[in-house]
Formats: C-alpha cells, structure tokens, sequence
C-alpha cells in the first residue's frame, strides 16, 4: 500500500521496480542500492546523487579564512604587500609539483594558491574606502569574463576549431584593452578635475583670484616662448 510522507506525497518502497507499475504511477524516484548498476527502464533519467554540488567545499575555505582572519594574530596583520612574495612563491611550487609529475603534491600546492586569493580578497573586503571587494566579486568577475571570451560556447557564435578561438579571444582582448584605455582616460579627467578644484581653493584661501592668477601665469609662459623664439640659436640664449 502506498504511504504519505511529511508533504502528504504518496511512495511506495520496493527493492526491485516494476517497470510497467512505476510507469502507471506518474513521476517515480528510485533508490537503488549504492554501488550496483541497475537496468533503467525506458525514458528513464540517470541523476547521481552527492552530498554536495562540485564546488561547494570552497564556501568552507572562505569561512575558514574569515575566522584566521579575525582570531590568528599572523593571519590578522597581513597586507596585500605583505603576502605578495607568497603569491608568487605558491604559484612557482605550483609549477615545479607540476613538472615533477606528483599529481598529489599538485593537488596540495594548488590549494595554496588558492588560499592565496581567498586570502587577498578577504583583505580587500575589510576596506571601507569605496575600493573593497569580497570573493563573491573576485569569482562574479572571472565568471563574466569566461563567459565574454566564449561566445562560442555561450553564444550563437560558431567556430571550426581552436585555432579560430584564438583569434576570438585576441580580438575581444584587443577590444577590451582599448575599453580600459577610455575608462584610464577618464579617470585621469576626472583627476585633473579634483586637482583643479583644490587649486582653486587653494587661491580663494590666500584671498587671490584663481583667474586672474591663470592668466598671468599665462602670460608669463607666453613671454618665455617669444624670448626663446628671438634667441639667435633658437634656444632662448
């Protein structure tokens, strides 16, 4: 007889399935004993169980690099310029476990590696400066830019081979460097903005008038040019 679970959802436990049954009886999940390789029955869908999805074991590294972070008195001083040289000395130990061929101590220094990056988001995260950033940034950001140099794969963009997806990526490289040539750019506007500004203020303290200050200077520059022009050998001399 079926039974009702906790939800009011009909099961019914059986060791073997009935293909013909199950099928009378709607959506069906079936359980089979760990470790043996049942037949599955027509239109039947494979799902492997796990106790957690692939990656989920990374959200345990952040949480244990929150509390190092607060309860180690190290782990507590460190900088972004303090742990530079190990960012650089994992990645080498990275690369000679690889060399070397020991997959297991491969395993192990890429771990450090990545505990490097946990590490220097967590820092960056502390900031209240409008420049921080958490891990979640870090990985939201790599993410979004597998995704733009695959459009292949993500898009409707279709290739003949890797050698064509090399080509994609040097071109969206290109695009993407000139994108942060024009943000640079602005930046460095917006920069001479603030320092015009605090010149300004600088003038209106000592009771100077920061036009009238701009254009002597100008004329002064101008006076300059003009010797330097009559100089017979053309070097103001």
């Amino acid at each position: 007889m079926p039974a009702l679970d906790e939800a009011g959802i009909q099961y019914r436990v059986v060791d073997e399935p009935d293909a013909e049954a199950l099928a009378a009886a709607g959506d069906v999940v079936w359980l089979p004993v760990p470790g043996t390789d049942p037949p599955v029955w027509p239109d039947a869908r494979v799902v492997h169980g796990s106790a957690d999805l692939s990656g989920a074991h990374l959200i345990d590294l952040v949480a244990t690099m929150d509390r190092l972070r607060v309860e180690c008195p190290w782990d507590a001083r460190q900088t972004h310029a303090s742990l530079a040289p190990h960012l650089l000395e994992e990645s080498y130990e990275a690369l000679e476990a690889l060399e070397s061929g020991d997959e297991r101590a491969f395993c192990e220094e890429l771990g450090d590696v990545l505990l490097q990056v946990v590490f220097h988001a967590r820092i960056a995260a502390e900031r209240d400066d409008g420049t921080g950033y958490t891990v979640d940034d870090v990985v939201d950001g790599i993410v979004a830019k597998r995704v733009r140099c695959h459009p292949h794969v993500f898009g409707d963009v279709t290739v003949s081979g890797a050698e064509e997806v090399k080509r994609s990526w040097d071109d969206i490289k290109r695009k993407e460097k000139r994108a942060r040539a024009s943000r640079r750019e602005a930046g460095a506007g917006e920069q001479i903005g603030r320092e015009l500004f605090l010149l300004v203020a600088r003038a209106r303290e000592v009771e100077r008038d920061p036009e009238m200050e701009l254009r002597a200077a100008a004329r002064r520059y101008r006076e300059q040019v003009h010797a330097w022009e009559r100089a017979p050998d053309g070097h103001g001399k």
